[in-house]
């Protein structure tokens, strides 16, 4: 380890951004990518995200683990919250449509 000192929730968090990275740009799936990643050489340059994901992306994949976002910045960056909302208005919407067929067939 390069700081010497493991530290789970940096290691966690990491791991996460790892998974975004993997997941948006299909990248990450060799040990050199890895390897690059883990060296900070991080290149977002062709993938097509948001810039509150990107932002998420590279506070996860710090090169420093100290500089990584904290698990409870992470639940409450501004990407995470905005999918949230949508997530959640998609099944209220969802609700509300499921409710009103089942009273016009009622």
């Amino acid at each position: 380890f390069i700081y010497r000192q493991y530290n789970r929730v940096h290691a966690e968090v990491w791991a996460i951004g790892l998974i975004f990275y993997r997941l948006t740009t299909g990248n990450g799936n060799s040990r050199k990518s890895i390897w690059k990643i883990a060296n900070g050489e991080l290149d977002l340059s062709n993938a097509q995200l948001s810039p509150q994901f990107e932002d998420l992306i590279r506070q996860c994949l710090a090169f420093n683990p100290y500089n990584r976002i904290s698990m409870e910045n992470l639940l409450c960056h501004p990407f995470i919250n905005f999918s949230s909302k949508k997530i959640i208005e998609n099944v209220n919407n969802e609700n509300v449509n499921n409710n009103q067929q089942q009273q016009q067939q009622n």
